[in-house]
C-alpha cells in the first residue's frame, strides 16, 4: 500500500486529528505512505479540483533531555 484517500465535502482539504492518527499508523508500517484528501463540493463550485496530499511528520520521542540539546547546532544556541 502507498496511501489512502477520502473526501471532506464542503470542508476543504486538511487532515483531522483522526486522519493524522490513521496516517501515522500506516506510515509507521509503510514508509512512503500518504493521505490524499479531496473536497468534491468546492471542486464543483469553483471549477478547480480542490485536492491535497499529505505525509505525517513523525518525530522520535527523546527519553533523555540531554539528547535533545546535543542535537542543537552550536551556531543556534544562546550563550
Amino acid at each position: 500500500m502507498i496511501g489512502w484517500y477520502h473526501s471532506h465535502p464542503g470542508f476543504s482539504c486538511w487532515l483531522t486529528s483522526f486522519d493524522c492518527d490513521t496516517n501515522n499508523m500506516f506510515q509507521n508500517i509503510f514508509k512512503a505512505f500518504f493521505a490524499l484528501v479531496i473536497d468534491p463540493l468546492k471542486s464543483l463550485s469553483t471549477g478547480k479540483v480542490d485536492i491535497g496530499c499529505f505525509r505525517s511528520y513523525v518525530h522520535e520521542k527523546k527519553d533523555n533531555i540531554n539528547d535533545f540539546f546535543d542535537n542543537i547546532p552550536i551556531s543556534k544556541a544562546e550563550v
